[in-house]
């Protein structure tokens, strides 16, 4: 039974029923029994056919409540819902990120590059000899390439004051990178916006993904994902080269993040072995440091003048703006604000809405700032209305459940632990430095590399409940392989479902954590560039439960409205989910016709 988050007490000291540990209900689990309570209170004996819609969280919770209720549920849609996200029925531990780096790899609008089909329409050799396959060795988008090269020449940069400085003007920073740690912050600035940008990958404008992230009603433009790339430049041949890491054949890759990169004609030259990056010194020691460094410099002024005439810098500048500058009125990019701060870092853990925008730190001022907006309004109301009282604790109880709304409580209480995002740099997408040690592989090794303390320490950090007041559980209780919500839910083991339309965008990093046909996961590793199935498959024998795969859908965009500019294969995957309510109403009626006898011919049988 669900009870209040926190106690009133109104000016004749008579109070509601009082509740500690105010966000422990906020599960799953309670969910879904709130729903069915409700259900049972509107629909009486479930005569009436009830079909469960949800996207992202919403569609896990579309899914699990046909598994769990099927008496109450007839069926469900269940877009985007990253399900298959655990640790016991995911392996891709950057399975988000390498989605993204697909995605920058298509043109600008993408609508030219569909290659999902529904029933098989096009044959391998027809794929693999065919106008499909010429398309895609004719590189004319180098995007993924330029972005990976920006992030070593970053931190080339960083190494001195000057180089500092050019990035301070390149990226047009309001305050100036003054130490190295600057222009790092720098870089995972740069780096942050790409997920936001992937996930509200629509067709049309939209404020969605960014009012879910606090920042206002201002809209991203139609597909802002390949926007950034194409209306900055990024996508251009620049003549930036990766080759082996010495020219020897010895298997250097940016698969194996062992790599050099030319920059221009070379007078750059960057060697790249995993998480360590290095250089040729064309500075001899003399012995005398400020010549030395007088010499430095003078070299970098040469060197620079080529990374000014490629643009890379001001490019990836352009790019990102199409998020950090939603608004169009920024005069300049305040990254030490946002980004250059740890405490303002732990504070961007705070989402609103549902999976959006996970992982991403670049936005913690503008979060920190609605929630004291919205802080202020919460103690002008009670303190405006003197009928009621509140004390400390339950301030604070409704403060984090404001500001949080549910993920983050959710994933405490029930250790949903979605790994998707745990890794990346590790040679599968445009990101650099890697996250993890060289060989981080699985979830396990990464599990493994932690001791137990360290993983208490970073529950405790996640889920501080330091005066007891939000009812997490203990940290001693950390389930880092969500065991339990597998035992549940059932994790892979969902061959005895039916109706239920799982649908995954293959634009949308939350693809990498949806339910598939066994074996045909589009977004593993070993899928390459392109997924060429079809567009239905079934993920269970008897095909009751199937999954749709939208090559040009963004996070749950066959929920959105329906426009103009909606892709074939949303309009397709709008069709087939309509086809299978209507069997799911019919079936469920004839089931109600049997249960309480409701036909002539069974009432005659009864009555006789």
């Amino acid at each position: 039974e669900s009870v209040p988050n926190f106690t009133i007490t109104d000016s004749n000291n008579n109070t509601t029923s009082a509740i500690e540990n105010c966000l422990s209900y906020a599960t799953s689990k309670q969910a879904l029994a709130d729903y069915i309570s409700l259900l049972s209170h509107i629909n009486p004996n479930h005569i009436r056919p009830v079909i469960a819609f949800g996207g992202s969280y919403g569609g896990m919770l579309a899914s699990w409540i046909r598994m769990l209720y099927p008496g109450s549920v007839a069926g469900s849609i269940a877009s985007s819902a990253p399900i298959w996200g655990l640790p016991l029925t995911n392996f891709n531990i950057d399975g988000a990120y390498r989605v993204i780096s697909r995605a920058v790899r298509l043109d600008y609008p993408p609508t030219s590059t569909a290659t999902t089909f529904r029933h098989g329409e096009k044959k391998d050799d027809e794929v693999e000899n065919g106008k499909d396959k010429q398309q895609h060795q004719q590189q004319t988008n180098y995007c993924f390439e330029n972005l990976l090269a920006s992030w070593p020449l970053i931190s080339y940069y960083a190494q001195t004051e000057y180089g500092r400085s050019i990035l301070s003007k390149e990226f047009n920073v309001c305050q100036p990178l003054k130490k190295k740690d600057d222009a790092w912050a720098l870089l995972y600035w740069a780096q942050s916006p790409w997920f936001d940008l992937a996930e509200g990958d629509f067709p049309f404008e939209s404020s969605y993904v960014p009012y879910a992230l606090k920042m206002g009603l201002n809209a991203l433009p139609a597909w802002p994902l390949q926007r950034a790339c194409h209306a900055s430049g990024l996508n251009e041949d620049l003549g930036i080269v990766f080759e082996d890491f010495n020219n020897s054949g010895d298997g250097g890759s940016i698969k194996d993040v062992k790599y050099k990169i030319a920059y221009g004609d070379g007078n750059i030259e960057l060697h790249v072995d995993w998480d360590e990056l290095t250089w040729e010194e064309m500075v001899e020691y003399s012995g005398d440091d400020d010549k030395d460094e007088r010499e430095k410099i003078n070299l970098l002024v040469q060197q620079n003048k080529i990374i000014e005439e490629m643009g890379l810098f001001h490019k990836l500048r352009d790019a990102v703006a199409v998020w950090f500058n939603v608004t169009g009125d920024l005069d300049c990019f305040d990254v030490l604000d946002t980004f250059g701060k740890e405490e303002e870092k732990e504070d961007s853990v705070n989402e609103v809405d549902d999976t959006v925008g996970k992982g991403n730190d670049a936005l913690a001022k503008s979060k920190r700032k609605n929630r004291n907006l919205r802080e202020e309004k919460s103690d002008h109301f009670l303190a405006s209305n003197d009928s009621f009282m509140i004390t400390p604790e339950q301030q604070q109880c409704q403060t984090k459940a404001e500001s949080e709304g549910c993920w983050t409580p959710l994933c405490c209480n029930e250790n949903m632990n979605l790994i998707i995002t745990e890794a990346r740099g590790l040679g599968g997408d445009f990101f650099w430095p890697p996250t993890h040690s060289r060989g981080t592989k699985t979830y396990n090794d990464i599990v493994s590399a932690r001791s137990q303390d360290e993983q208490y320490q970073e529950v405790n950090e996640e889920c501080a409940d330091r005066n007891k007041v939000f009812g997490y559980p203990s940290p001693k209780s950390y389930d880092p392989w969500s065991r339990r919500l597998d035992d549940y839910y059932g994790g892979l083991r969902i061959d005895s479902q039916s109706n239920i339309v799982f649908s995954n965008g293959l634009l949308d990093p939350w693809s990498a954590a949806g339910v598939y046909a066994y074996g045909m996961d589009p977004t593993t590793p070993s899928s390459g560039e392109t997924y060429y199935g079809p567009m239905v498959q079934n993920v269970t024998k008897d095909g009751s439960a199937i999954a749709l795969i939208l090559d040009l859908g963004g996070h749950h965009l066959d929920l959105m409205y329906s426009t103009e500019e909606d892709p074939e294969c949303v309009r397709e995957a709008r069709r087939i989910q309509e086809e299978n309510i209507a069997k799911w109403i019919h079936e469920w009626n004839e089931s109600v016709e049997k249960r309480i006898c409701l036909s002539p011919s069974c009432a005659k049988t009864v009555f006789l």
